[in-house]
């Protein structure tokens, strides 16, 4: 069943892609976890963070004084303004997305969305997935409480909170799909009570529900990312634009077959074996797999090799702790000459990086969960889908592809 305004928390109905994405995360937000440990992992304090200032508790609870939820909005971004430096909070709740849908299609509006300084976006269409930082969801009915510290089941099993967690993940998710990025921060306010977030790949670790009229954790969440690299918001850096039309932007454009105005990338790769750090200038993916609020979330990209000036394949994923590395296994084969197996240019972790590993936070030993590392491989073909053939007919004439499956094995 749709809501006419799909994604806000003031809707009356509810949408059913609500429940796909609570079934999704179904045992994957992890907690109760203590707010100290949470910031003290996600955003901890290098000792260079200038002290917070005196928090003016009156502020918060004329948050609380409103009734109606849509009316907590403004109050909040007001008292939360003299913690946010170099970020910016808006009130987006009535503004869907300005980019198409990522998890089934759909596009979100969050109450509150967070933006870097520097990605504001315009003030008529304020809610832009691709540079949004974080967000805030805000509630105002003890119905809504996604999450029970002490029940016998961590994630509610009631119809309002499943759907709370569920739009809870369809942000998350739409905000990872993208962009670029390792995790994603937010906030869930209900009245009075305020929990801690941080999406990986792994799933979303969740605070203990606290008091923010008494308690400074909310306030501190936003001094620490105020103040925090963009690698440790959550920003892949590896992965950088391309913002001048150079003579390597231009070869990309021309070998990848991009329009003019396609966005470029360069990423770098750092084999395992050599050590050595390669880079390749890519632009969209041609897979959807990273469309998934967690797992591998695989993104395969055509990518130009800028040091050898052809196209190659170029995978980006969250490879699971104790199966073999897909690089090794690609490595294995070319080593003993095994025939159409693609040669292997380089493989390894994008590690050294805050979230570059995910799931193995010491808090969620109790948790069963998967640890993820960033991964990425590069192979020296590009093939084709089964759908880029018209008809079977033209799929076994195809000269490579029948040359290849003629050779002896």
């Amino acid at each position: 069943m749709s809501s006419t305004q799909p994604f806000t928390s003031t809707s009356e109905e509810y949408d059913s892609v609500f429940v796909v994405a609570a079934q999704e995360m179904d045992g994957k937000y992890f907690g109760p976890i203590s707010t100290q440990e949470f910031l003290d992992h996600y955003l901890p304090d290098s000792g260079q963070i200038p002290p917070m200032p005196q928090i003016d508790f009156g502020s918060f609870a004329q948050v609380v004084s409103e009734t109606v939820e849509n009316r907590m909005y403004e109050p909040m971004i007001s008292a939360l303004q003299p913690f946010c430096r170099g970020i910016t909070l808006i009130n987006s709740a009535n503004h869907e997305d300005s980019q198409p849908g990522v998890f089934h299609g759909r596009r979100i509006k969050p109450d509150i969305s967070m933006y870097d300084d520097a990605d504001i976006p315009p003030s008529n269409s304020p809610t832009d997935s691709r540079t949004m930082l974080g967000f805030m969801e805000l509630k105002n009915c003890p119905c809504d409480e996604p999450f029970s510290d002490g029940g016998p089941r961590f994630e509610s099993n009631a119809v309002r909170p499943r759907d709370t967690r569920g739009q809870i993940a369809v942000y998350n998710t739409t905000i990872a799909a993208s962009q670029f990025r390792t995790r994603v921060f937010s906030v869930f306010v209900n009245g009075a009570s305020c929990r801690l977030m941080c999406a990986t790949r792994s799933g979303t670790s969740v605070t203990q529900s606290f008091n923010y009229v008494k308690d400074l954790s909310l306030a501190t969440f936003f001094w620490r990312l105020s103040y925090s690299s963009p690698e440790t918001r959550g920003i892949d850096t590896t992965f950088k634009q391309v913002t001048e039309e150079g003579a390597e932007a231009q070869a990309a454009r021309f070998e990848l077959a991009l329009e003019p105005n396609a966005k470029l990338y360069r990423v770098s790769v750092v084999d395992k074996v050599s050590e050595k750090t390669m880079f390749f200038v890519v632009s969209e993916p041609f897979t959807t797999s990273h469309l998934s609020p967690t797992g591998c979330c695989t993104r395969c990209f055509r990518a130009y090799d800028t040091q050898r000036g052809k196209v190659v394949l170029l995978k980006d994923n969250w490879r699971v702790d104790g199966y073999d590395a897909e690089g090794d296994t690609y490595r294995k084969l070319n080593a003993v000459s095994v025939p159409h197996i693609p040669l292997l240019v380089a493989a390894g972790d994008v590690s050294g990086f805050p979230g570059s590993t995910c799931g193995e936070e010491s808090f969620l030993g109790q948790h069963k969960r998967r640890i993820h590392s960033h991964y990425r491989l590069v192979l020296d073909t590009v093939g084709h889908s089964l759908t880029h053939f018209e008809s079977t007919w033209q799929l076994s004439n195809d000269r490579i592809f029948v040359g290849e499956i003629r050779r002896p094995l």
